[in-house]
């Protein structure tokens, strides 16, 4: 859903604007489809790791609704896929917490390779992160606070790397925000 809008009318769906950011992409048309399963009471629509969707219902109790992905393709891949980074961005002086979102992060889906698979890392700009927890369908870790990343405001590419050899890359998923002087 990277690069797509999400949008929800009062008391009835929400509608997914598909538009096309890849180069190989180029000259698609943008799409509209209603995403199934995601009927809606409210109109708080709040997208979370993993390409889950949280819609709060505001007239029914406050009704939470919790909406997965169902990718096909992802979960016919061996290898691992990761769909995204929250928060996707952070001041480059503070260590950040974050969750990795995908599938088959521990080879535990559809197709489950020879032996577990356990991520051992994750590579930001050239700055190596560290895991502290992971399951199939999430990575948490912490990016380090960086004296001076290679490219401040810039989007960057986010590598997971995995005990089996295997990797999963996210293009242009993290930025470094530059923070500007502190105001005396």
């Amino acid at each position: 859903m990277r690069g797509d809008l999400l949008g929800a009318k009062w008391n009835g769906w929400i509608w997914r604007v598909d538009i096309p950011y890849l180069d190989e992409e180029e000259g698609e048309d943008v799409t509209i489809s209603k995403l199934e399963g995601a009927e809606v009471g409210g109109l708080e629509v709040v997208y979370g790791p993993g390409c889950s969707i949280l819609t709060l219902d505001y007239t029914h109790n406050n009704n939470l609704k919790h909406i997965m992905a169902d990718d096909k393709d992802a979960k016919s891949n061996p290898g691992p896929t990761a769909f995204d980074i929250t928060p996707w961005r952070g001041n480059y002086r503070f260590a950040q917490k974050i969750v990795i979102g995908g599938y088959n992060l521990n080879g535990q889906g559809e197709t489950k390779p020879p032996k577990h698979r356990k991520a051992t890392k994750f590579v930001i700009d050239g700055v190596e992160c560290s895991i502290t927890s992971q399951s199939d369908t999430r990575i948490e870790g912490v990016v380090p606070a960086v004296k001076s990343p290679r490219h401040i405001e810039e989007l960057v590419d986010v590598v997971v790397h995995f005990n089996d050899g295997t990797k999963s890359v996210l293009p242009d998923s993290w930025l470094w925000a530059d923070p500007g002087d502190a105001i005396n």
